[in-house]
């Protein structure tokens, strides 16, 4: 489980139960995590049901992982504040933003190799 869903990882999950304290979504199917009521937004949210709904799909970041309890924390806020980081980048997601020095210098060297 560890592996499949590390800590900054941003998905996309399903919101399946709303309580007080926050919403348990479904990251995959038989994986759920929960997304703390201060974790939802900026803003503060008193209730989760005023801002989210069963069945919506949201994108949240995995912020902690407890495998011997097999619980996995979800953070909307930080998904958020990821995207606008990769927006801001000029990066259309975040999973472009994690391109490696190698991957940026790769082209601007691979023609050079007849210059010698």
């Amino acid at each position: 489980m560890p592996y499949e869903f590390p800590i900054g990882k941003v998905t996309e999950v399903r919101i399946l139960k709303l309580t007080d304290f926050g919403a348990f979504a479904e990251i995959t199917p038989g994986v759920e995590g929960l997304i703390h009521i201060s974790e939802i937004s900026e803003e503060r949210v008193d209730d989760p049901r005023s801002v989210l709904e069963p069945g919506q799909l949201v994108r949240a970041e995995v912020i902690q992982l407890d495998p011997a309890d097999r619980k996995i924390g979800l953070s909307i806020k930080s998904a958020r504040r990821q995207d606008d980081l990769a927006d801001a980048q000029g990066f259309a997601n975040v999973s472009e933003a994690g391109a490696t020095l190698g991957d940026l210098l790769g082209s601007k060297f691979s023609g050079n190799k007849d210059d010698d």
